[in-house]
């Protein structure tokens, strides 16, 4: 399956990946503070069926995109595509000897 990084090269949309790294513990909550790390990549991005979910703040719809790139990309990494931020909610799973990355991601923003 080695075709599939010269497919992403050439029919790939370039999007913004936002690597996430854990700094310092906050002294109260105790909980690590998030950073980020903006680079350009090279990914193949598939629109999921959206849902409508009821929240305690209205109506909302579920937008979750597949996303199948070369790049390493982790578990709570963020995307920014078409304007919109997107958080990854699935563990990368590395195909074919790690050619590509597939992984979902949720719409945040």
């Amino acid at each position: 399956m080695a075709w599939i990084g010269p497919l992403i090269d050439r029919q790939g949309e370039d999007i913004t990946l936002r690597t996430r790294s854990l700094g310092a513990r906050d002294s109260v909550t105790g909980h690590p503070a998030e950073t980020y790390v903006e680079s350009t990549i090279k990914a193949s991005i598939v629109i999921l069926p959206s849902r409508p979910v009821r929240t305690t703040g209205g109506d909302a719809v579920d937008v979750t995109i597949r996303i199948i790139t070369k790049a390493a990309i982790y578990l709570h990494d963020q995307v920014i595509y078409h304007g919109e931020t997107y958080r990854v909610i699935t563990d990368p799973s590395s195909h074919y000897m790690q050619y590509y990355y597939n992984v979902d991601a949720r719409r945040i923003t």
